[in-house]
């Protein structure tokens, strides 16, 4: 499925080329517009697959939307009044929502987008200032990360994309001069590969288009010439809600799929399968997005099946009901490249097919599916969240982060519409704890943890039926204890010198340091008192003589605080802090030691 393009007159009118790949396929007018008003961008804002028309008005600063069914007018939403030293500059979605933003830029050099959520404005983003001497001239998704990239034009000739990383920017592409008798007039995927290509208009009225690689010239083609009078002013996705697809005739293979390129929205058509000769058709597709799949194989006469594959040719899921009755395959899909497959080997059917795709708000998978791959979230204070997708293509998802400070740390897993679990691990890799609640029960993982680095797995082995979208949220708030100052054996125990007067000291045992040893010295005999209090779980503690030898201990319940007195000797002495509980029995304390 190709874009089409967006035409207006000098006088007012507007009109579609409906575009069949980079060929004129059929030509759609639309409503006069004063000319006052000009179009400044053609992108999806509803999220229903068709593109709408984004306006301003040139005199008053108003900016207005079309929503559009295809190549019909819809209704028309009413934006915020902008102060006319601002202009719209495009369209597109950049924060992978599946809902376009738009692009701003002053007469200054400054740069800003409006996060929308449909026709309403959410927030703001804004940009590095670039030399008015550099225009923007398109907005489209280069790359197919599911996210806009901006296309910028010098008025000497040079030209460059800017690939965005959401809102932010990514790197720079640049693209080779051209004459400045010719200029970008926008950017939409005319060839169906998912990834944005040029649009050209010469001032002679020649037009052409650049077929790119990415952010890589790939070839040329050229389009008919049109009178000066009209110009370029977008391109979109103004088609039907139904694109049709054209039956496959022949016994198909995943070599000679026929292509529907990036699904968005409705395609639907009809096709024969069966016979000796025509037992399966084939239809390739692709997502940009996590996108809540529909597939529908009703109309039929004769018993057929459908079964989708991965981009490798690997099974996913079918159905297959007996006889004549309708097919269907419903739930979420990861962005990539997939194959439905009608069979049959009864005799000829007539079959209606539909495909449809919904997108959600994520792009590539953001995490990684390993410990080595995953996502590093670096040094966590505060709260951070993230949304993402487990199913049957990709069942796990790996989060690293660090603590500087023993901290309160919060994980919750919420927004499942199937079952998926959550496990924390240790810098090595060892199991910690999980949360492996049933269905679509939210998991959680709370408690104490030292310094470290730390892994959370994100995972889900259920089938396709089970694929899910996540929303994960960390949060760790610090104490005032940093690394661990006790030494874990009677060797390495911490020194705290001769004991004469009060010595108070804070620090945590738990799961991944049970034991914390001191260290102390008595020059002559005398009372001697101990207490650990500030517990959260329970730990206990224990005193030793300079063999390591026991002497006394105080292990009461809960959090009750611990004591020990006693009468000792001049010597060497050892206190042992100890907690052998699992990860949910950590806890910090404060030891207070008296001679």
């Amino acid at each position: 499925m190709s874009d089409d393009l967006l035409w207006r007159s000098a006088t007012g009118d507007n009109a579609l080329w409906l575009m069949n790949g980079t060929s004129f396929g059929s030509y759609a007018g639309l409503n006069p517009v004063d000319a006052n008003w000009k179009i400044k961008g053609c992108a999806d804002f509803n999220n229903d697959g068709k593109s709408d028309i984004l306006w301003r008005n040139s005199s008053t600063g108003q900016s207005t939307i079309w929503l559009m069914n295809g190549s019909v007018f819809s209704s028309s939403v009413s934006l915020n009044s902008v102060d006319a030293s601002w202009d719209i500059k495009g369209a597109g979605d950049f924060n992978g929502d599946g809902k376009a933003d738009i692009l701003w830029r002053k007469n200054t050099g400054q740069n800003g987008i409006w996060l929308m959520n449909g026709t309403t404005y959410s927030g703001y983003a804004g940009l590095n200032s670039v030399d008015t001497s550099w225009n923007i001239k398109g907005v489209g998704d280069f790359n197919s990360d599911g996210k806009s990239d901006i296309i910028w034009r010098k008025n000497t000739g040079e030209n460059g994309i800017w690939l965005m990383n959401g809102t932010s920017f990514g790197s720079y592409a640049g693209l080779n001069s051209v004459d400045t008798s010719w200029d970008i007039k926008g950017a939409g995927d005319f060839n169906g590969d998912g990834k944005s290509d040029i649009i050209w208009r010469k001032n002679t009225g020649d037009n052409g288009i650049w077929l790119m690689n990415n952010s890589v010239f790939s070839s040329y083609v050229g389009l008919n010439s049109v009178s000066t009078n009209w110009d370029i002013v977008g391109a979109g996705n103004f088609s039907s809600s139904s694109s049709p697809i054209n039956d496959i005739d022949g016994n198909g293979s995943f070599a000679t799929a026929g292509d529907l390129g990036v699904l968005s929205g409705t395609r639907s058509g009809q096709g024969v399968i069966g016979g000796s000769t025509d037992n399966f058709d084939y239809y390739r597709f692709s997502l940009n997005n996590v996108s809540t799949f529909n597939l529908s194989l009703t109309g039929l006469s004769q018993n057929a099946d459908v079964t989708l594959y991965d981009t490798n040719g690997n099974f996913i899921v079918s159905s297959s009901n007996s006889n004549a009755t309708p097919e269907s395959i419903n739930g979420l899909l990861e962005p990539g490249t997939y194959f439905a497959r009608v069979s049959s080997f009864n005799s000829p059917t007539n079959y209606n097919l539909s495909l449809t795709a919904t997108p959600t708000s994520i792009g590539g998978d953001g995490a990684g599916n390993d410990f080595v791959s995953a996502r590093n979230l670096g040094n966590l204070t505060g709260s951070s969240s993230f949304q993402d997708f487990v199913g049957s293509s990709d069942s796990l998802d790996y989060y690293r982060f660090s603590l500087s400070n023993v901290s309160t740390f919060n994980l919750s897993l919420t927004g499942l519409s199937k079952d998926a679990n959550v496990t924390l691990y240790d810098t090595n890799g060892n199991f910690i704890v999980s949360s492996s609640n049933s269905n679509t029960t939210p998991e959680s993982i709370n408690g104490l943890l030292e310094p470290g680095t730390y892994y959370v797995r994100v995972s889900n082995f259920n089938s396709f039926s089970g694929n899910t979208i996540y929303n994960l949220g960390l949060s760790a708030t610090p104490t005032s204890i940093g690394s661990d100052r006790a030494g874990n054996s009677f060797t390495s125990a911490r020194n705290l010198g001769n004991l004469s007067g009060s010595l108070s000291f804070q620090d945590f045992v738990g799961f991944t340091d049970s034991l914390d040893f001191y260290r102390f010295s008595l020059t002559s005999a005398r009372n001697f008192s101990l207490n650990l209090s500030g517990l959260v779980q329970n730990a206990d503690v224990t005193l030793y003589d300079t063999n390591e030898n026991f002497i006394v201990s105080s292990s009461n319940s809960g959090i009750t605080q611990e004591q020990i007195n006693q009468f000792l000797s001049s010597g060497t002495y050892y206190v042992r802090v100890s907690n052998f509980n699992s990860f949910f029995g950590n806890t910090t304390y404060n030891l207070s030691l008296f001679a």
